[in-house]
């Protein structure tokens, strides 16, 4: 499960870097959920990471149970 955890994290701050660094896919990637809101924060992102794998719950992927993730995109975030 940890690298699992590590890897949404790495995800997550690459995005948000991206982000903050205006490059365009970045910015349209996260347009599609969050339309054209300003400031968006570390933890928008990861929540937004969560739910494009499919993660029901936030508290649920903590502690590692009754975890709904997309298979195909638990395979792409491994294979990076």
């Amino acid at each position: 499960m940890i690298e699992y955890v590590d890897a949404f994290r790495e995800e997550a701050k690459s995005l948000f870097s991206a982000y903050k660094n205006n490059e365009q896919g970045a910015v349209t990637r996260c347009a599609k959920v969050f339309g054209d809101k300003i400031g968006l924060t570390l933890m928008n992102i990861q929540h937004f990471i969560a739910k494009e794998y499919g993660i029901v719950k936030t508290g649920d992927f903590r502690r590692g149970i009754g975890v709904m993730v997309n298979p195909l995109r638990l395979i792409e975030m491994l294979g990076r």
